[in-house]
């Protein structure tokens, strides 16, 4: 049939796409290696590839970055000196009763317990963390910490911690290097579409299912 023909045309391509995913990725984990050994000998962090681009070696520089691992911890910090910056989220039991109790009493919460949780905004926590915060190395561990510059000198802040972002590689193409090789897939598609052997479209006879002795199917009476 003609569609099961395109149909495996189709799955030899995505066949093929596997294959150059995977020689892609072995190729990035060599090239990666080479990279960073190269870089350690000799504080290159920038090689061309030919006459295709050129190869980065990107982020090993870079500072930490901050990140709030117990969002709890540092909105509590947070709160007292940034309140705008914190909302409380109180969670109270679902069922209709209670959430009616809790709006028509809602001074004394109806005898209800509630579980109080203190959540910082990420957008105005941010600029409180580059205004207040700054990192200093641990002089017993070695480990970076995110301390406030208190008038008493540095406070740990609970809840940030820092991480590096690993160092990558990344390939930059040559000016007209992309459309190029757009151009090539463009009409390297276009040719095996052309020399495809693809049959005309078979034609089915449509037929009445039947069941047992003539009668009609069961999914024919299902559908009467």
């Amino acid at each position: 049939m003609r569609i099961a023909t395109i149909a495996t045309y189709l799955a030899e391509a995505m066949r093929d796409e596997a294959i150059v995913k995977a020689r892609i990725a072995a190729w990035r984990r060599r090239a990666t290696e080479a990279a960073q050994a190269e870089h350690q000998r000799s504080g290159s962090d920038r090689w061309p590839a030919a006459d295709l681009g050129t190869i980065t070696w990107e982020g090993h520089s870079a500072p930490p970055k901050v990140i709030v691992d117990k969002p709890g911890q540092f909105a509590e910090h947070l709160a007292p000196r940034k309140p705008d910056a914190v909302a409380a989220r109180i969670t109270i039991p679902g069922d209709p009763s209670t959430v009616e109790a809790v709006l028509a009493a809602i001074r004394d919460w109806a005898g209800v317990e509630a579980d109080v949780e203190l959540v910082a905004d990420l957008h105005q926590a941010e600029a409180w963390i580059d205004e207040h915060t700054s990192l200093r190395t641990d002089p017993d561990t070695g480990d970076r910490q995110v301390v406030e510059m208190t008038e008493s000198g540095p406070l740990l802040v609970p809840g940030l911690n820092t991480i590096r972002s690993a160092p990558r590689l990344v390939f930059r193409a040559a000016k007209g290097v992309q459309a190029d090789w757009m151009a090539l897939g463009e009409q390297a598609a276009e040719a095996e579409l052309a020399d495809a052997e693809i049959p005309d479209a078979e034609i089915v006879e449509d037929h009445e299912p039947e069941g047992m002795n003539g009668e009609p199917s069961a999914d024919e009476i299902g559908d009467r």
